[in-house]
């Protein structure tokens, strides 16, 4: 999901340099090189989005009709299409997090490729649910149903914690994500 108002950072963060790419482009990439079988990139604007433009691989992009451009709106938009292309599961990758592997997002298509009656799959650090998380079509029409500035974590740890998986993950840059000019700055930071 690349649908965030970049309220905090005053620009779009996505687009910001990093290494040979762009902050969105690292977990793009992430996600490309994955087992996905569709990639489907959720944004507010199609244009001016450099970091989408450096990856010419095959991927849907999806606008965020909705004014308010809310969580729940990027998640229901995504999740259309993610519908439309009769899929068994999603993945929730934020495109603010650069460490993201395709390693920490194959092993949740892994988990779920062998219990595929889970609700829900994801790794932490701190026991708390957080993206990247795949989360099966049992919770589809729950997810449709979410309304403001909400993401998927109420529906799952409310009505599905039970028939979800997390994981315990030691490496807590793999969720380091840049909201902030510090936070930006940080991914030059060697300590």
């Amino acid at each position: 999901m690349a649908a965030g108002k970049s309220k905090r950072m005053g620009e779009n963060k996505l687009n910001l340099p990093l290494k040979d790419n762009r902050v969105g482009g690292w977990a793009l990439r992430a996600l490309i090189n994955s087992e996905t079988n569709e990639n489907i990139v959720v944004t507010r604007e199609i244009h001016q989005q450099e970091w989408l433009s450096q990856h010419t691989y095959d991927y849907f992009i999806v606008k965020v009709e909705d004014q308010d451009h809310s969580m729940s709106s990027s998640i229901k938009t995504g999740l259309l299409k993610a519908i439309e292309l009769d899929a068994e599961a999603i993945l929730i990758v934020l495109a603010d997090q650069p460490y993201i592997t395709s390693n920490h997002l194959n092993f949740l298509m892994h988990t779920f490729k062998y219990q595929p009656q889970i609700a829900f799959v994801n790794k932490s650090n701190d026991g708390l649910l957080k993206p990247p998380m795949l989360i099966s079509k049992l919770v589809f029409p729950d997810l449709l149903k979410l309304q403001g500035d909400v993401g998927a974590k109420g529906v799952l740890m409310n009505k599905w914690k039970d028939q979800g998986l997390t994981f315990s993950e030691d490496n807590s840059d793999l969720f380091y994500d840049v909201d902030t000019k510090e936070d930006y700055l940080g991914l030059f930071d060697p300590n």
